[in-house]
C-alpha cells in the first residue's frame, strides 16, 4: 500500500507493538495465547464492536487468534480479505490456515510452493530477500545477543541453561529472556526490549542466538547476521508443537541461519557464525518489508 493509504492495525498490546508501530493508528484487541479459544471468542465480540464504527476495504492478516476472529467477519461485511500464512509452516497450513480454509471468500496465500494447491496460492517467501556470504577474517565472538522472544505462557529454560555452561568467561552478553524464569541463574536478563533497542543490539554484536521464531530470525537478518536457531520442542512443554524446528531447517537449508538443538549447542558452533554476513537483495514482491 502506497503512502496515500489509511492504514490501521489491530494487535496485541505488547511492548514490540509498541515499538514498531509509533506513529500509526493502532488499535489493540484482547489478548489470546496459542490455541486459546476462549481468547479468541473475546476477540470476535471485541472485532464486532470495532467492525460496527469503522469500514475497511482491505483486511490483511498471518494470523493467528486475531485472523480467525476477525477475517471472516470483514469478509461479510464486504471487504477483500488476505490470509498470508506464516513463514514457520513450511510443509502446510497452521490451526488457524485450516480453519480459515472453508472460507471461500477470503484469499489464502502459502510462502512456500511446495504445499500450494487450488485453494492455497503460492505467493513469495519473505526470506528470497536475504542471502549470506562468508568472511575471510571472522573476529572471535565477544558480544553475543540471546533473544528467546516473547511468547507468553513458553518458557526456554534450557537453552539458557547451556548457553550458561558453555559461553566463555568475559564474553559480553544481552540476555532477552522473556517470560522464561531465570531464578538462580547468574545472568542480568530483560524481560523484553524494544524493537530498535534489541536491533541496534544485534547489529553491534557479532553472534545472534535467538529462539527459532520468525520475527527474532528476521530481526538478526535485518542487520547482517546469520543467526544460530533453537528451536523449541514440545515435549519439553516450550510450545504448542514442532514448528520452530522446521522453519530452523528451511533457513539453515537456505544458509540464512544455523540450526542446533539446545542441548546440543557447542561454542565452536557459536564462534562459526562469525564467519558469515547476511546482505539484502531484491524479492519479487518487497516481502522483505513485512513480518510474517
Amino acid at each position: 500500500m502506497g503512502p496515500a493509504v489509511d492504514r490501521v492495525w489491530v494487535t496485541f498490546d505488547t511492548p514490540q507493538s509498541h515499538s514498531l508501530l509509533v506513529g500509526q493508528e493502532v488499535h489493540f484487541a484482547p489478548f489470546a495465547g496459542t490455541r486459546d479459544l476462549v481468547g479468541t471468542a473475546r476477540i470476535a465480540v471485541w472485532a464486532r464492536n470495532f467492525m460496527r464504527t469503522n469500514h475497511f476495504d482491505t483486511v490483511v492478516s498471518t494470523g493467528a487468534s486475531i485472523a480467525l476472529a476477525v477475517l471472516p467477519l470483514a469478509s461479510r461485511k464486504g471487504a477483500h480479505c488476505y490470509y498470508i500464512e506464516s513463514a514457520t509452516r513450511t510443509d502446510g497450513p497452521s490451526l488457524t490456515g485450516s480453519l480459515l480454509t472453508p472460507f471461500r471468500s477470503i484469499h489464502l496465500h502459502t510462502q512456500y510452493e511446495c504445499w500450494a494447491n487450488r485453494r492455497w496460492k503460492y505467493l513469495a517467501s519473505i526470506f528470497d530477500g536475504f542471502r549470506s556470504f562468508s568472511v575471510t577474517q571472522p573476529a572471535r565472538p565477544r558480544r553475543v545477543v540471546v533473544s528467546l522472544g516473547m511468547h507468553r505462557g513458553f518458557s526456554f529454560r534450557r537453552l539458557l541453561e547451556q548457553l550458561i555452561r558453555i559461553i566463555p568467561d568475559g564474553t559480553d552478553v544481552l540476555w532477552q529472556v522473556g517470560c522464561t524464569d531465570t531464578s538462580g541463574l547468574d545472568i542480568d536478563a530483560h524481560i523484553s526490549l524494544s524493537a530498535s533497542e534489541l536491533s541496534h543490539a544485534m547489529a553491534k554484536s557479532d553472534v545472534v542466538i535467538t529462539h527459532a521464531g520468525v520475527g527474532s530470525a528476521i530481526s538478526a537478518l535485518k542487520v547482517g547476521k546469520r543467526p544460530i536457531l533453537v528451536p523449541r520442542r514440545k515435549r519439553f512443554k516450550e510450545h504448542v508443537d514442532d514448528h520452530q524446528a522446521l522453519i530452523a531447517g528451511e533457513l539453515d537449508r537456505r544458509e540464512l541461519a544455523f540450526s542446533v538443538e539446545a542441548d546440543e549447542l557447542k561454542w565452536d558452533q557459536v564462534a562459526q557464525a562469525v564467519s558469515w554476513r547476511v546482505e539484502r537483495i531484491s524479492p519479487a514482491l518487497g516481502l522483505n518489508e513485512v513480518y510474517f
